[in-house]
């Protein structure tokens, strides 16, 4: 492997296990230089994740049921994993196609931070994938009305409870903080509120208030003194072959939003696993993505128009930017929209792994 530099603030921390560092170091000008071997790209490193999934997780029960079989299934997991996306790369994975996913995912990340919970708002967006978790048994069993996903990622980001049960806008807070005070060390925002995804059961214990609970749990901003600004994020349950693909590509764009909406530029995201699995169901699947070399990362680009609707949704707090005749004149459905708005240039892939494969857990 061919030998690279990296330049770092004296100060700045980076995992040996992530850039492989040489003893040897050279000062110039208060930066250090080191010598390191390249770091592996992100996909190398998500399918490293995968290796060790299979070769040292442990099986265990889980409250999912195979769609087809309707038999509880198992996860093979480790506990904690780590993928760091370089500032330069763009995780769209290349061990299979995922190109009008793209849309459906930032469609998805649109929704969320317009503090949508609803079935509709996904719907309107082109996301079908949420349509499992919200059947009649599932709502009833979480006591919502049909169609609500509950205090979810949307409820959660931009009316957190707060003192005295007050809401609290985290995503303005953090606008506001990057614009005016970036060193901030807690420019960071929740998902996850126990207190709104559990309630204690008559006979004892807790069952869920939702009828999925939130898997990627925070992020946060991390600026560098400059105009860089990092993210750190927290996924409490990692579907290993389909939902941390989709949640890479949205908070690196969420990154991307951020920075471009305030002045900033975008750093590296590091992607922090806790429960980290596939399903028993996903082995043959999981198989066929480890027998596979990732592609080099295509490179991504937003239209003014993709960010002036970002802004619409973060700053003005406006929920349907979209249904705007200066953002979209012709009435584009908003997934073919999404489409047009993002453009992904030298994307190659290998073939589609069938659904069958790589089925979704419910």
């Amino acid at each position: 492997m061919e030998l690279s530099t990296l330049y770092f603030f004296q100060k700045t921390l980076i995992p040996a296990n992530v850039l492989n560092v040489l003893p040897k170091h050279i000062s110039e000008g208060g930066m250090t230089k080191l010598t390191t071997r390249e770091a592996p790209s992100w996909e190398h490193q998500y399918l490293s994740v995968l290796r060790d999934i299979t070769n040292r997780g442990t099986w265990k029960k889980t409250r999912q049921k195979d769609k087809l079989t309707g038999e509880f299934l198992e996860t093979r997991g480790i506990p904690g994993a780590t993928i760091v996306v370089a500032p330069h790369e763009y995780p769209l994975i290349t061990l299979r196609p995922m190109r009008r996913g793209l849309a459906m995912f930032l469609g998805e990340l649109w929704d969320f931070l317009a503090g949508d919970n609803t079935i509709e708002g996904l719907h309107r967006y082109g996301v079908p994938y949420w349509d499992d978790w919200v059947t009649p048994e599932m709502i009833e069993r979480a006591g919502l009305p049909a169609g609500n996903l509950g205090r979810i990622y949307g409820p959660q980001w931009r009316g957190y409870y707060g003192i005295e049960g007050t809401p609290f806008d985290q995503i303005e807070a953090i606008m506001w903080k990057l614009r005016n005070e970036p060193w901030d060390k807690r420019m960071i925002a929740f998902a996850y509120h126990p207190a709104d995804s559990h309630r204690p059961k008559a006979g004892g214990g807790w069952e869920s208030t939702m009828p999925v609970r939130t898997c990627h749990g925070n992020f946060h901003l991390l600026w560098d003194g400059d105009q860089t600004v990092d993210m750190v994020c927290l996924q409490v349950s990692a579907d290993m072959p389909l939902g941390v693909p989709s949640n890479l590509c949205m908070y690196k764009t969420l990154l991307t939003m951020f920075c471009q909406l305030t002045g900033m530029k975008p750093g590296t995201l590091t992607y922090n696993l806790s429960d980290t699995h596939y399903y028993s169901n996903q082995v043959e699947g999981v198989a066929m993505l480890l027998d596979r070399e990732p592609f080099p990362s295509p490179t991504i680009s937003y239209s003014d128009s993709f960010m002036e609707g970002a802004r619409l949704i973060m700053d003005d707090k406006e929920q349907w930017p979209l249904e705007r005749a200066s953002l979209n004149p012709y009435r584009m459905a908003w997934i073919e929209w999404m489409m047009r708005a993002v453009t992904v240039e030298g994307y190659e892939t290998h073939k589609v792994i069938p659904r069958k494969l790589l089925p979704v857990a419910v």
